[in-house]
């Protein structure tokens, strides 16, 4: 009834370099395997005829292929330590990671060191949003430098790219803050987005044929309060999809107008004939026939005017 081992192995001979507590077994001439602890060792081991394959430290840590169990994650608690390759075989598993804790926090993931564990060169996170419902992120790290003594000696690691619950990609940013007045998903920079190389193109594909105003480029405010300005294609008929180009200013965002974009409104158009129309200071209507100036399709100026 007491708590005692009902079978003990040991073996003391005498000295502490060379004692030794392994248990051998031998196929013959096919193989041989030892496991046990090794001498000077509070390990145990598995030990094929051609060298170890496995140890568990006395810290808990699992090595495969490898006897140093050096810490290079800055945490502590048990490791796997391995120095081939990890597969998983079979259709639908996982590495799972299991979070213990319900708050909003960066959550267990991947992480590559440099050789000595001087820091993290990059990672990839989980990123637990908000407490309910549990909404999830995926976080990219970078680094440019491991040997500083920032984020716990882990190095210059800095989040480099998000993509959040609702599906926004966040480059150099982890503000999500939606300040177009449209739903859907966005790619938000903190940074330039620059298009290298010859004849390519920041394309917008519409999704409907109807003649209507179609994607284009908006400069907001610095708090999201309205559009300042902005530039769409305008598809004016269903029929051959001819597209105009609208320019758009604004003299205050902060009105309810325009679904809260503020006083944005039509400056100045490129019609597909060529034609430029620019508005009235009279609030005459672009494209109509009460325009103050335009430019013709052959470049001479036009005037028209209500006044």
């Amino acid at each position: 009834d007491t708590d005692i081992r009902a079978l003990q192995l040991s073996n003391w001979d005498g000295n502490a370099t060379t004692n030794k507590v392994m248990i051998g077994f031998d196929n013959s001439g096919n193989g041989a395997f030892d496991i046990g602890m090794p001498a000077q060792s509070a390990d145990f081991a598995f030990q094929a005829s051609g060298g170890e394959r496995m140890r568990i430290t006395g810290a808990g840590n699992l090595l495969i292929g490898t006897t140093t169990s050096e810490d290079t994650t800055g945490n502590s608690g048990p490791k796997i330590i391995n120095t081939g390759d990890i597969t998983i075989d079979g259709n639908r598993k996982a590495l799972v990671f299991r979070s213990t804790q319900s708050s909003a926090h960066q959550m267990s993931g991947i992480q590559w060191w440099n050789e000595i564990g001087a820091g993290v060169q990059c990672a990839i996170h989980g990123i637990r949003e908000a407490v309910s419902l549990a909404p999830g992120a995926l976080a990219f790290y970078t680094s440019n430098n491991v040997d500083t003594s920032s984020n716990n000696g882990e190095g210059n690691i800095t989040e480099a790219m998000r993509i959040d619950s609702n599906q926004r990609i966040l480059l150099g940013t982890t503000v999500s803050e939606d300040t177009t007045g449209n739903s859907g998903t966005k790619v938000i920079s903190g940074g330039d987005i620059t298009i290298d190389g010859d004849q390519k193109a920041f394309i917008f594909r519409s999704s409907a044929s109807a003649a209507q105003i179609q994607s284009g480029i908006q400069w907001w405010n610095e708090n999201g309060a309205g559009v300042m300005a902005k530039i769409h294609c305008i598809r004016s008929a269903i029929n051959k999809a001819p597209g105009d180009l609208a320019f758009f200013t604004n003299t205050d965002v902060d009105t309810s107008a325009n679904n809260s974009e503020g006083d944005i409104t039509e400056r100045m158009r490129i019609l597909s004939s060529g034609e430029v129309d620019i508005y009235s200071a009279y609030t005459n209507p672009v494209g109509g026939t009460t325009r103050d100036l335009y430019v013709r399709s052959d470049g001479r100026l036009g005037y028209l005017s209500s006044i």
